[in-house]
């Protein structure tokens, strides 16, 4: 019986140093959870017009066709950038590319290379890029409808050009010649600039006080800024996920716009941290889970263990019974020959 516990519980060890591993493997890394957490937020994205195509009582008119094309459309775009951010987020892929990057002998690249396939970092950037410009043509074809009025329809255009504007500063950053300036660290052209028209000598805050190391660390490179007007453009959309979610309470794709909005937003926190110099294999937000996860594991083992032990037949108690019970035996016969 305590052998078939203890070969139980080596089984049970080895799957879970297995488990173990492959999450590792797959999750050991800041960049490797930032890439899966979009991956699941576009997901969540993707399943909001197959949703409602599936559910669709109706035949949908091409006001709301157009919607349902141009929203799979820019989830399909976001899943691909998302694809190629995590192939080059393993730390192997991440350092071959690297070598490559500063290896690559930039005047033998053609405009194809040097502008959009030179790295996965270029293409995951164009990606997300031109995801947003699909819902210009739902806006367009909506406000053509007369379903949009004019005010609203030129605020979405706007904000839509002005986010595919702000990722195109990722996308320049992501150029292999810019990627492999300042010794791998990456170009500067936008703390360059608001350095050049003196952004930085201005100060609201504190009199008498330089702002600039602040700002050369937080825009110290394009790449970072990118980062950073991702960031802001997804924590954009949580209001408004909210919103839908108060007025259509009942609406199943209102919870998947929320879920999906807040995963990207964990996802992009998570980039911005690995955008920093330095930081992009960093493993601080791993530590901090698998600790916790670590310590409910130990707890769960412990408890295991001693509810195994109690299942056990006790050996000290075996072994004083069959002592006792030949002594019995034994004096028994003792007095039944003296008595003979």
């Amino acid at each position: 019986m305590e052998s078939q516990f203890q070969n139980m519980s080596d089984q049970l060890e080895q799957i879970d140093q297995m488990v173990d591993e492959f999450v590792e493997k797959n999750f050991g890394k800041d960049v490797l959870i930032s890439s899966w957490l979009m991956v699941i937020s576009t997901l969540f994205y993707i399943a909001i017009p197959i949703h409602d195509l599936i559910t669709q009582t109706a035949k949908p008119n091409s006001v709301k066709l157009c919607y349902y094309i141009s929203t799979l459309v820019t989830g399909l775009l976001y899943l691909l950038g998302n694809l190629f951010f995590l192939s080059m987020s393993y730390p192997n892929a991440y350092k071959d590319m690297h070598k490559q990057i500063m290896s690559v002998d930039i005047s033998k690249l053609s405009f194809i290379e040097r502008y959009i396939t030179g790295n996965n970092l270029l293409l995951m950037t164009w990606f997300f890029a031109i995801s947003t410009l699909p819902i210009l043509v739902y806006i367009v074809w909506s406000y053509q409808a007369g379903d949009l009025n004019e005010l609203k329809a030129i605020g979405i255009i706007l904000s839509i050009i002005f986010a595919f504007l702000g990722l195109s500063i990722w996308v320049i950053a992501c150029f292999p010649e810019n990627l492999r300036q300042n010794d791998g660290r990456g170009s500067t052209y936008v703390y360059d600039f608001f350095q050049s028209i003196g952004l930085f000598n201005i100060n609201c805050i504190v009199p008498d006080k330089s702002y600039e190391s602040f700002w050369k660390t937080h825009l110290g490179s394009d790449f970072l800024v990118g980062s950073w007007v991702l960031l802001i453009l997804s924590a954009a959309t949580l209001p408004e996920s909210i919103t839908i979610i108060a007025v259509y309470p009942n609406y199943f794709a209102s919870y998947m716009f929320f879920i999906s909005c807040v995963f990207f937003i964990l996802g992009a926190i998570l980039l911005v941290e690995i955008s920093y110099p330095g930081n992009f294999q960093s493993d601080s937000c791993w530590k901090a889970i698998a600790s916790v996860f670590k310590r409910k594991k130990k707890n769960k083992y412990n408890s295991s263990s001693a509810e195994n032990e109690s299942l056990l037949p006790s050996n000290t108690t075996t072994t004083t019974t069959i002592t006792t019970s030949t002594t019995t035996t034994s004096n028994t016969t003792t007095s039944n020959n003296n008595n003979v």
